[in-house]
Order: structure tokens, then C-alpha cells, then sequence
């Protein structure tokens, strides 16, 4: 029969093969009640986010700030913007020139979240020189 010996900062401690072994045993139970758990936490949390508009806010609200859930919804949009205004550009610009040197930005209350493509291939600039 082996020993095992486990040293931590303190005093080594040596185990026989069966205490060792009944200690594996209690680690893989307790991983896999750990488990168990984290996926039933995963359940409230699609549950409270699928039910919320069936129940009282505040108590979804204090269960989320309990598990430390995001309410969040996550929703594909599509925005068509239309921009007519001024440009103005040096002398011999090349107007033609101008979609390839555009960028947009978005500034809302979640910005971080939101992710933004300018398709140039959807672009179009109607340019005409102002009086």
C-alpha cells in the first residue's frame, strides 16, 4: 500500500491510500455538485430573464442583484441612417474619395455593448459643389 504525502506552508501531511483515495472521492463529489449548481443557476437565470415581464420587477431585480445577473436582451437591428449636410475639403479633393475615409460612432448608455459595420458597399454620396 502506498503513502501519499501532501505538504502545504505548514506541516507535511501523509495520507494511506485508502484516506487518499476517499479524499478524491469527496472532490469529485463535491465538483459534481458544484456543477449541478452552477447549471441550475444558469436555469433562474433564463427563467427570471424569460419570465420577467409575468413577474414582480422588484423581485426579479433583488434575485438578479443576489446571483449578480445581467437583465439583459440581446436584439439583431438593423438602422438605415441618412446624412445630408456639409463637407468641407481642400481644394483638388477628389470627392469620389470621400466614402473610403468615412467612419461612424455610436454613443448611447450602452455603447460598449453595441458593435457597429459602415458597409461602404451600401454607401452611396450624392456630392454636389455648394453656391
Amino acid at each position: 500500500m502506498n503513502d501519499y504525502t501532501i505538504t502545504s506552508t505548514e506541516t507535511p501531511v501523509t495520507y494511506t491510500q485508502e484516506q487518499y483515495d476517499q479524499l478524491n472521492k469527496n472532490y469529485e463529489s463535491a465538483l459534481d455538485r458544484l456543477r449541478k449548481r452552477n447549471g441550475q443557476v444558469d436555469i433562474l437565470e433564463s427563467f427570471l430573464k424569460d419570465n420577467y415581464s409575468d413577474m414582480d420587477p422588484d423581485h426579479v431585480e433583488e434575485i438578479a442583484h443576489i446571483f449578480n445577473f445581467t437583465m439583459t436582451k440581446t436584439y439583431d437591428v438593423t438602422i438605415t441612417v441618412r446624412f445630408s449636410g456639409t463637407v468641407e475639403v481642400p481644394l483638388g479633393y477628389d470627392i469620389d474619395n470621400l466614402e473610403n475615409q468615412l467612419s461612424a460612432s455610436i454613443d448611447s448608455y450602452y455603447a460598449s455593448d453595441v458593435e457597429l459595420d459602415l458597409m461602404e458597399d451600401q454607401m452611396e454620396i450624392d456630392a454636389q459643389e455648394s453656391q
